[in-house]
């Protein structure tokens, strides 16, 4: 009988190896009829240590493809930074946009300029205020669409959500693009990302003011919907002047892009606001 309890619980037989020769060891102790099984408490560091190994192989892993420490530099903000952020998307034109960059001094000199994360600038781009803007307009543009149509189709939340991200995608590419064929430096494409998706912030506004009854009044929508159109606009020419700028100077040939990305949020900005209600 000993035998088969033995068989069916195995820990117990490690227990009773791993407790020879320990003051009081030898087994199982009597006593305790309610009490733990010996050596669970060994079996869960074993797991535990096994876990933390697992997962530490697993972001090494992930590390080469994905670059994990500037996602989460990019992801860790404050309250203060996301307060002072939206203050800059609700009024760009009062708010300066220089970015701070670190100073390392004479004895850490580096070939790249480094700037200030997130939570130390308001002024550098994250990728948390864009996430939580696309998250907002999916959810916003459901409930429009519940509310019109009295039902939701799960395959219209997807092609929404990929609406919102292969257009940002686009966007970075074609500044990159355009940086790659005049000659300039491509910037950091999370930069790019973040810059681009803050537009959700805005259009995600229109489309509450539509969903709660605006949209009922078309020309006054569509003027609400163009000037926080063209008040984003302000918002990422500033932006891109200062991830194209060089010691305080944009060279003219990242102008055009400047501002033909600039001009393409009009109708970008219009047809995202509008698609609940088409």
């Amino acid at each position: 009988n000993s035998f088969c309890t033995l068989l069916r619980r195995p820990q117990w037989c490690l227990a009773m190896f791993f407790d020879q020769g320990q003051p009081g060891g030898g087994g199982h102790q009597g006593g305790g009829g309610g009490g733990a099984p010996p050596g669970s408490d060994f079996m869960m560091q074993m797991g535990m240590q096994y876990g933390q190994r697992v997962w530490s192989e697993s972001e090494r892993n992930v590390s080469r493809w994905l670059p994990i420490d500037d996602l989460r530099k990019r992801f860790h903000v404050s309250h203060s930074y996301v307060a002072a952020k939206l203050s800059m998307l609700a009024v760009p034109f009062l708010k300066s946009f220089e970015r701070k960059q670190c100073d390392f001094g004479d004895a850490h000199e580096r070939s790249a300029v480094e700037f200030y994360p997130p939570v130390d600038d308001v002024c550098a781009p994250d990728l948390y205020i864009p996430t939580m803007g696309i998250i907002t307009y999916v959810t916003l543009y459901a409930f429009a669409i519940g509310l019109r149509e009295q039902q939701l189709d799960a395959q219209d939340l997807g092609a929404t959500c990929t609406f919102c991200i292969v257009s940002i995608v686009l966007e970075a590419l074609a500044v990159n693009i355009w940086r790659y064929v005049v000659g300039l430096v491509t910037t950091s494409f999370f930069d790019l990302f973040a810059v681009f998706g803050y537009a959700f912030v805005s259009v995600s506004l229109s489309l509450l003011l539509g969903t709660l009854g605006l949209a009922g009044y078309p020309w006054g929508w569509r003027f609400v919907v163009f000037g926080l159109a063209i008040n984003f606009a302000v918002f990422l020419y500033k932006a891109l002047r200062e991830l194209f700028a060089k010691d305080g100077v944009v060279p003219v040939r990242a102008l055009p892009i400047v501002y033909g990305c600039c001009a393409a949020q009009l109708p970008l900005f219009y047809y995202a606001a509008a698609r609940p209600f088409m």
